[in-house]
């Protein structure tokens, strides 16, 4: 009885970090796709703003700051998690590939909530600080008044998003190593050794 009731317990876990990695799935496509619609504005913004100064001496004069405010970061740190997801950050794995399956799932899972810590804090830092930028209306001075809050907004959605993704990740490396179902750990890459260059 005590092992059934053990075994629907698991297959309950197993269940919610599945709901929860495929919620945060969506959540990361759909950031994706915002990213490469930013991507393709910026390029068009860049392209007619070349346009207009060079066959129009007119070219916009907002380009620059909307570009390295809001829009080449966002497309850069709303990837964050979509990164971690796939495994195609950098990462070196063959001291992890050198131990034993529960021994380094527990240690990722040590090192994935570490990692979450640190970008809740970042998120959390960033976020009071936009929101006082928003309350006080504090603006990026140049020739068109940029509001602050905004480029730190785009900062906090991607590392609360990380965050999440960090936290589901630990807490998945945790249980594969502490129930013994290596089947639970998230993939985090498939780079073979001669790919990380040893």
């Amino acid at each position: 009885m005590p092992g059934h009731v053990l075994a629907r317990d698991e297959s309950r876990l197993v269940g919610a970090m599945a709901w929860i990695d495929r919620a945060l799935t969506r959540i990361d496509r759909a950031l994706l796709v915002l990213v490469c619609l930013l991507t393709l504005a910026i390029m068009f913004i860049v392209s007619f703003d070349a346009l207009g100064r060079y066959l129009f001496n007119r070219p916009f004069g907002f380009t620059n700051d909307l570009i390295s405010k809001y829009m080449l970061p966002a497309a850069l740190f709303l990837v964050f998690s979509e990164t971690l997801r796939k495994g195609d950050h950098i990462n070196v794995g063959i001291f992890a590939s050198l131990m034993p399956p529960r021994l380094s799932n527990l240690l990722l899972g040590i090192a994935f909530f570490l990692s979450a810590l640190l970008a809740s804090v970042v998120s959390i830092e960033i976020g009071e600080i936009a929101v006082v930028s928003w309350q006080r209306n504090i603006i990026a001075f140049g020739p068109y008044p940029w509001p602050k809050w905004l480029e730190e907004a785009i900062v906090v959605v991607s590392w609360a998003v990380l965050a999440v993704r960090l936290w589901h990740a630990g807490l998945a490396f945790s249980f594969a190593a502490l129930i013994n179902r290596p089947e639970l750990a998230p993939p985090m890459g498939e780079a073979s050794i001669m790919e990380e260059g040893i």
